[in-house]
């Protein structure tokens, strides 16, 4: 009796039964008795649980399909001559046509079948086999040295050590051998099969390679390897990286070391949610379903996507913000002398360090610590004079015994004052530009594995509520801007930052008039389908201008209420992070929304 996947309807797909394995072999041994030694008999104890294994990896539609692969274990991996396979199972679905089925076949049948995939595997190393585009993506594929670009759908996990930045790591070294054009969301997921370990980190990509599948799966047992993951070990067990090969192609092999699509795609809810990130309308080349459809049939799931921030301590392990449960409060703090609300309340060290032991005593998640002005019409500050004012007060913060745990995002679209303020103790870049003032501020959050924010913005501070920027297509803002936001996190994909790393904001009171605020707020839920929902999203409506409009506060520090309905209108349409001056009131807000709006 052995437990299995057998069976087509939804059900059979995701729940194991039990199957009962008759096996009858044939097998010459005289040969046996002419020789003195044993590689002439057959080990009865290793052929049940080889076929044991094989039946509980194995995934299989027909009881036929599963009796022939037992067959081929019998055959090939243990020598017998003839064998007869007979599967039964007894809980069998009432409107199923069989619950058992019985075959025999050869060793000679197994042999030339080898030789037929043998023949088939030499032609498609040499390109000569044409396989069908992927049903994702559909543009042409590139050429690189007169070689054809494969696309693959790989997954990575990591249960062991620091697993985010295991999966990292992982793909900085697929970008040796391979182009990574996406990465999906990253999520935390519980044990599956054995259960007594900690819980995994799991993600997915899509890369374009020359190198055949044997080959590719060579360089990831290699990444494996490199970092530390050691052969054998608990089957489904621990293991610091684990790459697989998805989907390959839109084609289907089964050899001796590889099968794609990997087997366990259809039960695997950890392979399905990183994979519906970034290629929902994806045909199984088998199963004829999209990647969508096979992860609804699923039904319930334990996924929890998680933004990890890194932790300034030296040796620990990533901050986990789940996303989706729970709003998180960014608190602000501009260095600086014009900024609109809290412009000269913080021009040094001592003053700043002030405000943020306040609100990291009020709930603050991050803080925002910012040395050049983004209201409309700044000046320009030189990155000097930036630096002079920022890095003192990250410095403080780091020191200081109450806020020293407190992460911090850097408010700057300069590459250079990102650089050292990660180098201070910032965990994360804001970007008010989106990565477009300053490209190479993308390298940075590459270098040093850090989130980024990338934000909608017309021009620059300066210049942003000019007339012509605040023209947009009639009826068509949020697809404009969920346009723009699409395409800085694919820019920020291309040089190296994992989805996971990307939080988009829409830029409220950037290049916008009030009714686009207000536009923004309203449909965005409609909006974050726009760009995709597997990114985070930060909103920062806090006590802004269009807010003073409606209430009639020309005093930005009046419009506390104001901002607390921009909260609840973010909560309810999804945000995952806020932006706020005025912390403690502003968590209040954040928390009672989501409980209403959180389900």
């Amino acid at each position: 009796m052995v437990q299995g996947i057998v069976g087509v309807n939804t059900s059979e797909r995701h729940n194991r039964q039990n199957i009962l394995i008759n096996i009858t072999m044939f097998h010459d041994v005289a040969m046996a008795a002419r020789y003195d030694d044993v590689k002439h008999t057959i080990n009865y104890s290793s052929v049940c649980k080889a076929v044991m294994a094989y039946t509980e990896d194995s995934h299989h539609y027909t009881l036929e399909s599963l009796a022939t692969g037992i067959a081929k274990v019998c055959c090939m991996q243990f020598g017998v001559e003839e064998v007869i396979v007979k599967v039964d199972k007894p809980c069998v679905l009432s409107l199923a046509r069989a619950p058992s089925l019985e075959i025999a076949r050869t060793r000679d049948f197994f042999l030339r079948e080898k030789e037929r995939e043998e023949k088939e595997k030499i032609l498609f190393a040499h390109h000569e086999i044409k396989v069908e585009d992927t049903k994702e993506v559909q543009e042409k594929e590139p050429v690189k040295k007169n070689e054809k670009l494969h696309k693959v759908y790989l997954s990575l996990g990591s249960n062991l050590g620091k697993r985010d930045v295991n999966i990292y790591r992982a793909l900085k070294a697929l970008t040796e051998f391979c182009n990574i054009i996406a990465t999906a969301s990253l999520y935390e997921t519980p044990p599956a099969y054995v259960l007594d370990q900690p819980h995994f980190l799991n993600s997915a990509c899509l890369v374009e390679t020359a190198l055949g599948p044997e080959e590719l799966l060579a360089k990831l047992k290699s990444i494996e390897s490199t970092q530390g993951r050691k052969e054998g070990g608990i089957r489904y067990g621990p293991r610091c990286i684990d790459l697989d090969i998805l989907l390959y192609d839109n084609i289907h092999i089964h050899t001796e070391t590889l099968t794609i699509p990997h087997p366990r795609i259809p039960e695997r809810d950890f392979v399905l949610g990183p994979l519906a990130d970034i290629a929902p309308k994806y045909v199984h080349p088998v199963l004829k379903k999209t990647i969508a459809q096979l992860f609804q049939d699923l039904g319930t799931v334990s996924l929890t996507r998680v933004l990890p921030v890194p932790n300034k301590k030296e040796d620990a392990q990533s901050i986990l913000l789940p996303l989706g449960k729970r709003t998180y409060i960014m608190g602000i703090l501009n260095v600086t002398p014009d900024s609109f609300s809290d412009g000269g309340d913080n021009l040094d060290a001592e003053s700043a360090l002030i405000s943020a032991q306040k609100m990291v005593e009020a709930g603050v998640n991050i803080i925002d610590v910012g040395g050049q002005s983004t209201r409309p019409g700044a000046p320009y500050v030189p990155v000097e004079e930036e630096l002079t004012r920022v890095l003192p007060v990250i410095k403080a913060i780091r020191e200081n015994e109450t806020t020293k745990n407190v992460l911090i995002s850097i408010d700057t679209f300069s590459s250079q004052v990102a650089e050292e303020a990660i180098l201070a103790g910032a965990n994360i870049i804001n970007d008010v530009s989106g990565g477009k003032i300053d490209e190479k501020i993308l390298s940075v959050a590459y270098r040093h594995e850090v989130p980024v924010v990338l934000m909608h913005m017309r021009g620059t501070p300066s210049d942003m509520q000019s007339k012509e920027n605040l023209k947009y297509p009639k009826g068509k803002l949020l697809e404009t801007v969920a346009q723009f936001l699409t395409e800085r996190a694919e820019a920020a994909q291309r040089a190296g930052i994992p989805r996971w790393h990307i939080i988009l904001d829409p830029g409220i009171g950037f290049a916008k008039k009030p009714k686009h605020n207000l536009q923004l707020l309203r449909e965005l839920k409609r909006l974050r389908n726009l760009t995709g929902e597997s990114y985070a999203t930060l909103i920062g409506a806090s006590k802004k201008k269009f807010i003073g409009i409606i209430t009639s506060q020309d005093d930005p520090k009046e419009r506390g209420w104001g901002t607390a309905a921009t909260t609840t209108a973010a909560v309810s349409g999804g945000a995952d992070l806020i932006r706020v001056h005025d912390v403690k009131e502003q968590r209040d807000v954040a928390l009672v929304a989501d409980a209403i709006f959180r389900v």
